[in-house]
């Protein structure tokens, strides 16, 4: 007997085929706080158990479903973006609490360290001071096909007129090229 057919069951396990997501309700799925629990008889954080769900449990599985009821308001939150719907201008470059930083900037990192939620007071603060140095909006008749409106992937890659492009660049020469005829 191999050492594979001897160990494999013991030290195996099959990944989900849909993984559990610990901070997902519906369609939506939330930050993960940085947060000490107890998790079967174990004191952990949120970090691991996110993990161990995503990489060991099924959606549908009952423990991803009652440890999401169970443990959802403790380990997740609405991290606030600072653009809403609108899209964040990775190249910008403002001033924020003294220090010059780029908009992505404070949306992933400082928003993601101190747990800013969407609706906070900093949050609405950071919106109001740099909304618009930050954010733009994308007139996106590519997006429209008929009567229905779709969101554009701004930084998903294509292929338009022989060259690698973002869907965003597409967007923005569509419309000048529209503008223009």
């Amino acid at each position: 007997q191999s050492a594979t057919e001897q160990y494999s069951a013991q030290c195996c396990y099959t990944p989900p085929i849909k993984s559990c997501n610990l901070c997902q309700s519906g369609e939506r799925f939330f930050s993960i706080k940085d947060q000490r629990v107890t998790f079967n008889g174990a004191e952990t954080n949120c970090y691991g158990i996110h993990n161990y769900l995503y990489t060991r449990v099924e959606a549908d599985d009952n423990m991803c479903i009652g440890t999401q009821i169970d443990l959802f308001d403790i380990c997740c939150y609405d991290r606030c973006r600072l653009c809403h719907d609108y899209q964040l201008d990775m190249e910008a470059v403002v001033v924020h609490h003294g220090t010059s930083m780029g908009c992505s900037e404070i949306e992933n990192s400082v928003f993601a360290l101190n747990q800013t939620a969407q609706g906070s007071k900093e949050c609405l603060e950071t919106h109001k001071e740099h909304f618009d140095e930050c954010c733009y909006d994308i007139p996106c008749s590519l997006c429209t096909v008929g009567d229905k409106r779709h969101e554009l992937l701004v930084s998903d890659p294509v292929t338009f007129q022989g060259r690698t492009r973002t869907c965003g660049e597409v967007s923005v020469l569509m419309e000048a090229e529209m503008s223009q005829s």
